[in-house]
């Protein structure tokens, strides 16, 4: 599978995270499931991993800035969203394929 340690090993390596870095990355990967994109808030994520609600909003940064996740804020009042961000992981699935082209083939089938 694309997400799996070789791919994300790579994406750590060649990107260069730091250990909170991937660890946010791996919660947003972890809400990522069916057609919608994953939308934990940042709170949350900060609870798990036993940071501040802070130091998960420096990593999205982070990941953003390295081109690994594109973030869309929504409203409070959406009924669905609640004002958590949005994340999209088509830029992370395109720098996996760029390292790794045989990767392709386990997801093309």
């Amino acid at each position: 599978d694309v997400l799996g340690s070789r791919g994300l090993g790579d994406v750590y390596k060649r990107q260069e995270l730091n250990p909170t870095q991937l660890n946010v990355l791996l919660n947003i990967i972890l809400h990522w499931w069916g057609e919608d994109k994953p939308h934990p808030s940042q709170k949350s994520i900060a609870k798990r991993m036993g940071v501040s609600s802070k130091t998960v909003q420096r990593a999205v940064f982070s990941l953003e800035e390295k081109g690994l996740i594109s973030k869309t804020r929504t409203i409070r009042d959406n009924p669905k969203y609640r004002g958590r961000n949005r994340y999209d992981l088509s830029p992370l699935i395109k720098k996996i394929e760029e390292y790794i082209p045989s990767i392709r083939q386990f997801y093309t089938k």
